[in-house]
């Protein structure tokens, strides 16, 4: 029989190697040795993710909704983020074992700021932290497991511990520039929605052509058409079209100045909806580096049209949009009942 000294030796003991373990992660839960990864991984405690990579770095930050630090402060694209983090939450340990020199190496389980190592060691360091920069999860995320079917998981081990973990899930998808993380769709009208637009001349600030709509569901018209011209409707239809998924692909420097852009001759496009909403497009000069991409600036505004009382009822008003800025940060302040639970 045990008698009661050897018992409570044995729960000390116990709970020395408990802290022990847990202290070798150095953070978040202590994994289990067979099932999830983290025991509990407090996805609405993180306020700021980084990672850190050979090809490149991101830092993201939450304040009343998330945004691409190392972008300018630029909104981030919300829904990358939370899929992002609901597959860490979830992960599953396939099995571990201890690292060594050899494994490190050949698993890309190299910390990317280790400069003796070569680059083809290295991982993708990955810190997560609460809004007072504890840290929440320290992980370096190496080379990803195939299998047959397509599946496969991931090699990953904490950043201050020795365990290799082969989990069930892949982080290919995980982005190391930081343009791929910001909101891309800055503007989304389809062309239905559109009841005039303008080209104004940057120098003259005089309309070098315009078309409107007489009423919904009708075809544009073009005003001051000259008598000897043909619409060309396919161009006119595009042209209305133009903000259907209007989304950019990068941001510039703001260091460069309007001239480095175009906008100080950029031609203003200026679209008008039915429901009072005004939104304002810059073309600029094609980007030096790829000319197949251009700079441009967008303004938005609001103006209830004074001629129909009935669909200026119906308009979006400014508090409305400030009740929608509103609930878009509350939506970003907690993640998901999915995310949550």
């Amino acid at each position: 029989a045990m008698n009661l000294k050897t018992f409570v030796i044995l729960l000390i003991v116990c709970a020395i190697l408990g802290g022990a373990a847990y202290l070798s992660l150095n953070t978040g839960k202590q994994p289990k040795s067979a099932g999830k990864l983290f025991d509990n991984l407090a996805v609405n405690d993180i306020s700021a993710i980084r990672i850190n990579a050979p090809e490149g770095s991101v830092s993201l930050k939450k304040g009343d909704i998330w945004l691409v630090e190392s972008r300018y402060n630029f909104p981030a694209n919300f829904s990358m983020i939370t899929e992002f983090l609901l597959k860490l939450k979830d992960l599953k340990i396939d099995r571990s074992f201890k690292s060594t020199e050899e494994t490190l190496s050949r698993l890309v389980l190299r910390s990317p700021e280790d400069k003796e190592k070569p680059d083809n060691q290295k991982g993708t360091h990955l810190v997560l932290e609460d809004k007072d920069k504890k840290i929440i999860a320290d992980l370096i995320l190496g080379s990803t497991r195939e299998t047959p079917s397509g599946g496969g998981g991931h090699y990953l081990k904490f950043a201050k511990d020795d365990t290799i973990y082969l989990v069930d899930k892949n982080f290919r998808f995980l982005d190391k520039e930081s343009s791929k993380w910001i909101d891309k769709e800055l503007i989304k009208a389809s062309a239905d929605d559109v009841e005039s637009v303008s080209c104004i001349d940057p120098i003259s600030k005089s309309v070098v052509y315009a078309f409107r709509r007489p009423e919904k569901g009708k075809d544009p018209e073009m005003l001051n058409m000259p008598p000897d011209r043909n619409l060309a409707k396919p161009k006119v239809s595009s042209l209305f079209s133009a903000l259907a998924s209007f989304q950019c692909d990068d941001l510039a420097d703001p260091s460069k100045t309007i001239a480095d852009t175009g906008m100080d001759m950029a031609r203003m496009f200026e679209f008008r909806l039915f429901d009072g909403r005004i939104y304002r497009i810059y073309p600029g000069k094609a980007v030096a580096e790829s000319p197949e991409k251009y700079y441009f600036k967008a303004d938005a505004g609001f103006a209830a049209p004074p001629d129909k009382p009935d669909d200026a009822s119906k308009a979006e008003k400014p508090e409305d949009k400030q009740k929608k800025e509103a609930d878009k940060k509350q939506k970003q302040a907690e993640l998901s009942e999915q995310t949550a639970a």
